[in-house]
């Protein structure tokens, strides 16, 4: 166990390591260039670099389908059952019928190609290849859908301790919109979505819940017709866990 003082008076235990996966798709072949993606996972891998002790950082900008798939193995190669996992993507999304995907930098303009990347091979990966105690995927991007069985929203308990939300089961999915169009800048820099997210850690001194996070978030999209989405998994094994973003020292 690796105790990490959070104040004076207050230790958190903490048994597994932390890491991340940000994919940002900007520079597109086929479809339009967007501005924010990757500005927005630079942003975050270095806040998560310089605030925070995520053990590895695996960032992928402008990721083809097979880039963006070795970053999801090399997840599921390196983690333990005890670690905590970010995964936030940024960039084209699109569904036909039944189906979502996110599109790679190179994939085609139009579906049936196998370019594209089905979002049930995301769900499959996060539900039986990448070992976690707590895993969050964040996807800013349009037309995204996870089918999950046993959703339900997001319930802060403020009441449970941190210490109990370090050690519960947590699995969590928070996109930027469901199936609807999603900006993409709002200030020539960052999505409204990651801008919400990187001020929320960058502001964090001592302990920040992604649940405390996702109310942020869901704030900042107040006045647009845009809505954001937090859910727990329950039916992938969520047990009202948190993830919790512990800053350094």
């Amino acid at each position: 166990l690796k105790k990490i003082k959070v104040t004076d008076d207050f230790d958190l235990e903490v048994d597994g390591k932390y890491y991340a996966l940000l994919i940002g798709n900007s520079n597109y072949v086929n479809w339009a260039s967007l501005k924010s993606p990757k500005n927005d996972v630079k942003e975050i891998e270095k806040v998560l670099n310089t605030q925070y002790d995520f053990e590895e950082v695996i960032t992928i900008i402008n990721g083809t389908e097979k880039e963006i798939m070795k970053g999801f193995k090399k997840l599921s190669n390196i983690t333990t059952d005890s670690d905590y996992v970010l995964i936030y993507y940024s960039g084209h999304g699109d569904n036909t019928g039944m189906n979502n995907y996110w599109i790679p930098v190179d994939g085609s303009k139009e579906t049936g190609l196998g370019d594209w990347i089905n979002t049930s091979e995301i769900a499959y990966y996060i539900r039986d290849q990448i070992a976690n105690r707590h895993i969050v995927l964040m996807s800013d991007s349009c037309y995204f859908d996870i089918e999950t069985k046993g959703n339900q929203k997001i319930d802060n308990r403020k009441s449970l301790s941190y210490q109990k939300l370090l050690t519960r089961r947590a699995i969590m999915l928070i996109q930027s919109g469901s199936n609807e169009p999603v900006l993409d800048s709002t200030d020539d820099k960052h999505s409204m979505f990651a801008n919400s997210f990187i001020n929320s850690l960058k502001s964090n001194e001592r302990v920040i819940k992604m649940t405390e996070i996702i109310d942020e978030i869901l704030l900042s999209h107040s006045g647009m017709q845009q809505q954001p989405l937090g859910v727990r998994v329950k039916g992938w094994g969520d047990n009202f866990g948190d993830f919790l973003f512990i800053a350094k020292k």
